[in-house]
């Protein structure tokens, strides 16, 4: 087996862009947890301007209230990778 001489970490997208597949899956958690007060455009700008403290206190407490199956949801989407 040979020994991993690097590791390469791609925080800002420069490498790959993976800003829209994680919206996507963003959007597919807020319809699952049924936040149909927001459209996308504003599900979007809410994820660009806030941290993600500020998103759970605010327009996405449900998804707090249901962390769990949040976490599972973001797994399940991981294995479809």
């Amino acid at each position: 087996m040979k020994k991993i001489k690097f590791i390469i970490f791609d925080f800002d997208g420069t490498i790959a862009d993976t800003l829209p597949y994680s919206f996507q899956r963003f959007l597919e958690i807020a319809k699952a947890l049924q936040l149909n007060d927001l459209s996308e455009r504003q599900i979007i700008k809410e994820i660009r301007s806030k941290s993600y403290q500020e998103l759970l206190k605010g327009s996405f407490k449900k998804a707090w209230l249901k962390l769990p199956y949040v976490v599972g949801m973001i797994k399940n989407m991981q294995v479809e990778l």
